[in-house]
């Protein structure tokens, strides 16, 4: 350190290698112990000493040899030397009376006044002083520590603290245990580089984002939901010209795997919010995400609610049918009035009150090096849009509720109405599984810890399952229904064929009848 603070050592090589580094040391100065009841007045009762001509000339007679004037006490503070060495007397002279007092003869021993030393404890500078009986050395815990900053330019030469150690009131310091530090006045730690950004070669921080095996989960969720609703796509039109399909409108179908699409999309932006990408590109995917999320919900509830509802409609207006037949702009009709209105609120959010990326800092979870964990997550942007950011999250929220609730409606109203395959009855069940899993997202949300990390999770998985069971319910009992009819077309034909390998022996009997009673006659 006196190398350091060496006039002669600013801007020499020594001066340039030690830039940026830091000495882990006692902590020492007003910036650090000023508050501190004991160290106030240790500063206090020795300002009087040197001020006062009496006890200016006490300090001389003990350092005669001492170079130092009043001018260069002036403002001076304590050096750690200083306090501990005060502090060592005082501690002696404690454990000096102790021992005295405990002992019958007119002297105590060495093994007495360590005994003693060791059980010596008193308010100091940095707190309660105590000591190791093992050693006698003071215990670590009752010395407050801090991070000095070694900073230096062509001139001069700098050593600030930056970080002290903070306490927990455990008194437990350990280098095995984990050491967390608060800055001190809001000083930042000047690298080797001359920034205060933290340098690449530190351990990565344990962050509560989304790691990278959630992020492979959910995007292998995704491109299942992709796969199956091509796979549904490309089926409905190959297969537009069956009875099955035409009964069920290509249209509406069509309208299924899209809206599905759209909603499992949603799971692609927030898996973007973990990335040490650009605040542009992490707010737009903040703003993706509720839009492809609700027009990917409207589109396929409203082509299930449009369906349902002119089933309903035709059955209770026009009398019961065996076959309903619904064509494209019936599903439209409702169509275009629910998106308007979902298209109308989603704008109204962007522009008011849009959602951007923000790092949730996370109280109590800085690691050994003062580094604060965070998750995460798509807020609102300032807190003058905060309340209109949830007005309208709620709005959204519950106009999509509103739409299934009509939707289960319909589908209760038209339960017990035989359409041709029942879809009906798959809408229902798709309605019921909809709402179990919401059900639980609910829980899981209110149960783990907020995080980006669970809250991809457990979407994904939501997202996954809801797409997954709309696509099914709606195309399986298709698939069975084509089967069928194909099976029955087969034997319609087997039993046709029969029907005329019947009736062509008939004949062929009748024909040789009449050949044997024309013979007869001749």
């Amino acid at each position: 350190l006196q190398l350091i603070n060496s006039p002669l050592t600013a801007g020499t090589n020594v001066a340039r290698a030690a830039h940026g580094s830091a000495i882990l040391a006692t902590s020492i100065g007003k910036d650090l112990l000023q508050g501190t009841r004991f160290y106030d007045e240790y500063i206090s009762r020795f300002s009087k000493l040197w001020n006062s001509e009496e006890g200016w000339n006490y300090l001389q007679s003990k350092l005669p040899q001492s170079t130092f004037t009043r001018e260069s006490m002036e403002g001076s503070e304590p050096s750690t030397f200083e306090l501990f060495l005060y502090e060592a007397v005082v501690a002696i002279c404690l454990a000096s009376c102790d021992a005295a007092e405990n002992t019958v003869s007119d002297f105590f021993t060495a093994n007495a006044l360590y005994d003693s030393f060791t059980r010596t404890s008193f308010d100091s500078a940095y707190g309660l002083a105590s000591f190791y009986r093992e050693t006698g050395d003071r215990r670590k815990d009752s010395v407050k520590y801090a991070v000095y900053n070694i900073v230096s330019n062509e001139s001069t030469f700098n050593i600030k603290a930056t970080h002290q150690l903070k306490e927990d009131g455990s008194g437990d310091i350990s280098t095995s245990t984990q050491m967390v530090w608060k800055s001190v006045l809001n000083r930042e730690f000047i690298y080797a580089d001359g920034t205060s950004n933290l340098p690449d070669n530190l351990p990565p921080l344990e962050e509560s984002s989304t790691s990278y095996e959630i992020r492979i989960i959910s995007l292998s969720f995704y491109v299942i939901v992709l796969i199956v609703a091509i796979i549904c796509s490309v089926w409905t039109y190959m297969q537009r010209n069956t009875n099955v399909i035409r009964a069920s409108q290509p249209f509406f179908l069509y309208l299924i795997c899209f809206g599905t699409l759209l909603m499992s999309s949603s799971i692609l932006p927030l898996s973007l919010l973990s990335d040490d990408l650009s605040q542009d590109v992490l707010d737009g995917a903040c703003l993706a995400y509720p839009w492809l999320n609700h027009i990917g919900s409207l589109v396929t509830y409203s082509a299930l609610f449009s369906k349902t509802r002119r089933i309903y409609t035709i059955i209770v207006t026009g009398g019961r049918y065996r076959r309903v037949a619904v064509q494209p702009l019936d599903v439209m009709k409702p169509f275009f009035v629910l998106l308007s209105i979902d298209l109308i609120l989603l704008i109204t959010w962007t522009v008011i009150s849009p959602s951007t990326f923000v790092r949730i800092q996370i109280e109590g979870s800085e690691d050994r090096f003062g580094r604060t964990n965070s998750f995460n997550q798509c807020l609102w942007g300032n807190d003058e849009s905060k309340t209109s950011y949830f007005v309208l999250k709620q709005l959204l929220q519950i106009f999509d509720l509103v739409t299934i609730a009509i939707l289960a409606y319909y589908a209760y109203r038209s339960r017990s109405i035989s359409t041709e395959y029942n879809e009906s009855t798959w809408i229902g069940l798709i309605i019921y599984i909809y709402l179990e899993i919401s059900f639980i997202r609910t829980i899981l949300f209110l149960s783990f810890k907020p995080g980006q990390r669970t809250f991809l999770l457990v979407y994904t998985v939501f997202v996954f399952f809801n797409s997954l069971s709309i696509l099914l319910l709606i195309f399986v009992p298709k698939k069975i229904a084509l089967q069928n009819e194909k099976k029955e077309k087969l034997r319609k034909k087997k039993m046709k064929k029969l029907r005329m390998e019947r009736s062509r022996l008939f004949f062929d009997a009748i024909n040789e009848e009449q050949k044997i009673e024309v013979q007869s006659l001749h």
